[in-house]
């Protein structure tokens, strides 16, 4: 039997921003987006979840556009790394 936990999620979506509304645990994310490559750090991903937490008990006038990552936000890595995580 083989079992393999990846501790990040991989999300393949090809525009410059990233909704994660839907995230329930808080991990690093490797985005691809067009064959390119980026990995958005645990810290990041948890101050966006702690941000939405945050924001729940504030009218909303006063939200912040939160649960949007922008592709600059990541960490470039190569596909080879890439595919060295995903195997």
């Amino acid at each position: 039997m083989k079992i393999v936990v990846k501790e990040f999620y991989y999300i393949n979506h090809s525009h410059d921003t990233l909704s994660i509304s839907s995230l329930t645990v808080v991990r690093p994310i490797l985005w691809c987006n067009k064959g390119l490559f980026c990995i958005i750090s645990r810290q990041k991903v948890q101050n966006i979840v702690e941000l939405k937490q945050d924001q729940k008990n504030l009218p909303t006038l006063n939200k912040m556009g939160g649960g949007i990552f922008h592709w600059e936000d990541g960490e470039p890595i190569t596909a080879r790394v890439a595919a060295m995580l995903l195997s």
